[in-house]
């Protein structure tokens, strides 16, 4: 139905103008009592992904998503009022996004975000539509391939140490200043870590983005918002200055273009969500 769907206003919200988004369809973000979406027809190859627009795990997904050049829907769910249909849907009890539901009279749905991404690399290898390397990882068959995809993993793991220490002080708002200074001093330290894993080439699956890039991207897209409302310098210091280049690579790369969205809109959702009311839809509405 016409009213589950975002306006294509929302479109020119994201960074990527120039970018070729695949989303064949985009829901706006449907809670308790809306009615499921209608299935694709028969015969469709159009994967389904569940999802909440503000959500960097789910946009790990849309980033593998716009990398491999798979055409996909997007069902949107407000995740504190979340429809009943829904929940039936997920392969997990606890019905986080993203899911993935691929096409197909036996419906297969996968949940979480690494597993998402790395069923997207290893279903859908080789050369995308427009015949450039979707490979995200190394083949097996390639010189040094296990390593290779063995340091990859190792960033992912890594990262989560930076997730952990981003929340803690992204969302300790109301903390004194000392607790929250100190909060900054852990992130950048795991900032460090993780700049430690970039590879020759300036991306740290080497010469092009990655899967470990992709899985890294969400919460760095996030910062400089965050940043912004704590009165922070608008840049990350000097001793950042390989993530910081990094950052400005991974901005032109077309998944990053095609998914990202104004730090504005960022900081809107977070501020919202701070109060305690998620909105979930208002990019769709802002007119300047």
């Amino acid at each position: 139905p016409a009213s589950l769907l975002h306006r294509r206003a929302i479109k020119r919200w994201f960074s990527g103008r120039g970018g070729d988004s695949l989303v064949v369809m985009e829901t706006r973000h449907l809670e308790t009592g809306d009615p499921e979406p209608p299935e694709l027809p028969r015969g469709s190859e159009v994967l389904t992904l569940y999802s909440m627009l503000y959500c960097p795990y789910a946009q790990r997904t849309r980033l593998v998503l716009q990398h491999k050049q798979l055409p996909h829907r997007v069902i949107n769910v407000n995740l504190v009022r979340k429809p009943d249909w829904f929940l039936a849907r997920a392969p997990l009890p606890s019905a986080k996004v993203p899911i993935i539901e691929l096409p197909g009279d036996e419906k297969l749905r996968l949940a979480d975000s690494l597993i998402t991404c790395e069923f997207l690399e290893e279903a859908f290898a080789g050369a995308t539509s427009n015949g450039t390397d979707g490979d995200l990882m190394p083949s097996m068959g390639t010189p040094g391939a296990p390593r290779l995809r063995a340091a990859q993993r190792q960033t992912i793991s890594r990262n989560d140490a930076m997730i952990s220490a981003f929340y803690r002080w992204a969302l300790k708002k109301d903390e004194p200043a000392e607790e929250r200074e100190l909060l900054w001093d852990r992130l950048l330290w795991q900032l460090r870590n993780l700049q430690a894993d970039l590879r020759d080439g300036g991306f740290f699956g080497g010469a092009r983005a990655q899967l470990a890039d992709f899985m890294v991207w969400p919460w760095i897209e996030r910062l400089p918002p965050l940043m912004q409302h704590y009165c922070l310098p608008p840049r990350l210091p000097d001793s950042l200055g390989h993530l910081s280049a990094w950052s400005e690579a991974m901005s032109e790369t077309e998944p990053v273009r095609a998914t990202r969205l104004p730090d504005w809109a960022h900081l809107a959702f977070v501020e919202s969500h701070w109060r305690r009311e998620p909105r979930y839809d208002f990019l769709e509405n802002r007119e300047d």
